[in-house]
């Protein structure tokens, strides 16, 4: 079992290596799991780069579980914006049903600006712990102009001061992953719901 885990692990990195064209990309599951596939390529009489060939540099494994959550960190940032949306999503979605604490960080048990905190930094993006400077950074996105990944931005309070007290993560489809304190848990939710569509402030894109 664990032979056909790695394997697996070994084949999506050479996949992903070789279509976004890096030439290291590190794999890490969970954290407990560490690959490193190198592309190198051969060139030709020409000088021009001819074929690839894949070099396993690195390969840590403290103890093997079977992963919950698989995404590529790369070394570089300068992903497609559809594939790096695509890994915040990945990531944040794993932690569907984590129990919502207040001031909690994670990984086990998140707030809502700890659970999106948390999220970016494991893209190596790093943004403010707390909603209300969350909601500053970046660029300012309406909601008919919101993309995959962006962060969203709510008014909570019974009497809608017109302050930040609430974030979450957009994830398409008018829906949003978000560490919420009614539900006590990391759930997703939608922005056409009457309560979120009513005091959602703006989003905010930040690459």
């Amino acid at each position: 079992m664990k032979k056909i885990i790695v394997l697996v692990l070994v084949m999506n990195s050479i996949l992903m290596a070789s279509k976004i064209g890096y030439p290291s990309i590190p794999l890490i599951i969970n954290d407990t799991i560490k690959i490193s596939i190198n592309i190198e390529f051969k060139h030709n009489k020409n000088g021009y780069k001819d074929s690839k060939f894949i070099k396993i540099s690195k390969f840590i494994i403290p103890k093997i579980l079977f992963p919950k959550n698989v995404f590529i960190q790369s070394e570089h940032h300068h992903k497609t914006k559809v594939s790096s949306n695509n890994y915040i999503i990945a990531e944040a979605k794993g932690h569907l049903g984590k129990r919502y604490v207040w001031g909690a960080n994670g990984p086990s048990r998140f707030d809502c600006s700890g659970f999106t905190s948390y999220v970016y930094k494991k893209m190596g993006i790093k943004i403010p712990r707390v909603s209300i400077n969350q909601g500053k950074v970046g660029k300012k996105v309406k909601r008919s102009r919101l993309r995959k990944g962006d962060l969203v931005f709510f008014d909570t309070s019974r009497r809608r001061r017109g302050y930040i007290n609430h974030v979450g993560i957009y994830i398409g489809n008018h829906k949003f992953i978000h560490a919420s304190s009614s539900k006590r848990k990391v759930i997703i939710s939608s922005l056409d719901k009457k309560f979120y569509k009513a005091r959602f402030k703006w989003g905010r894109r930040l690459k």
